[in-house]
């Protein structure tokens, strides 16, 4: 029999997507964007948000939109979905999604 802790879903995801899509062209930022109706981040997030083993999603942002994000995407914020500023390049928002993410269980606890 597993203890409660053991069941609980320990698996992190970080969602990249604090870049400013200027090859998209003017307008709002391209993970903003919908497609079919749907913004492309709010697809790329459900699979891992409606996941069971799934326990946290952090997702990096244009540090603008952190403190206000579209009112879709503050919707799902919660026990379960973060976001955090995003860096100058890649590895930086990769970086502080990592450091959002809670730390892992001592396997051995």
């Amino acid at each position: 029999m597993s203890s409660p802790a053991a069941s609980q879903p320990d698996v992190g995801v970080v969602v990249v997507a604090a870049g400013a899509g200027v090859r998209a062209g003017p307008g709002e930022p391209k993970q903003f964007r919908p497609i079919l109706g749907v913004p492309m981040l709010l697809r790329a997030l459900r699979p891992f948000t409606s996941h069971p083993e799934i326990g946290h999603v952090v997702v990096a942002l244009p540090p603008a939109y952190v403190e206000r994000p579209p009112e879709w995407l503050g919707k799902l914020l919660g026990d379960r979905l973060a976001l955090v500023a995003g860096g100058a390049e890649r590895a930086d928002s990769v970086r502080a999604g990592l450091a959002a993410l809670p730390r892992g269980r001592d396997p051995g606890a």
